[in-house]
C-alpha cells in the first residue's frame, strides 16, 4: 500500500510535481530512494519542500525514474528557487 508522504505547509511546485508518483508507487521514501538511485536525504529536502538546493542533475534523475518530463521538472525546480528567493526578500 502507497504511503502519502505529503506534508502540510508551503507550496512547492517541484515536490507537488513528483509527489503524487512517488505516494502511488512506494510503500517508503527509503524505498523510492534506492530504487530511484539517489540518497534518502535528497528525496527528503524535495518532498519537504526544500528543493532549491538540489541540482538539476538529480532532478533529471527523478524524473527520468518516475516517467516524469525532465524539462517539467527542472522548470519546477527553478521556480520553487525563485520562490525561495521572494519570500526571504519578503522577510526582511
Amino acid at each position: 500500500m502507497a504511503r502519502n508522504f505529503k506534508k502540510k505547509g508551503n507550496y512547492s511546485p517541484l515536490a507537488d510535481y513528483i509527489r503524487p508518483v512517488i505516494d502511488a508507487k512506494y510503500a517508503t521514501q527509503i524505498e523510492a530512494a534506492e530504487d530511484i538511485g539517489v540518497s534518502q536525504s535528497q528525496l527528503s529536502v524535495i518532498m519537504n519542500r526544500k528543493s532549491p538546493a538540489i541540482s538539476e542533475a538529480v532532478i533529471t534523475r527523478i524524473c527520468s525514474k518516475l516517467g516524469l518530463d525532465k524539462k517539467e521538472g527542472i522548470s519546477r525546480l527553478s521556480r520553487a528557487r525563485e520562490e525561495k528567493i521572494r519570500k526571504r526578500g519578503q522577510k526582511t
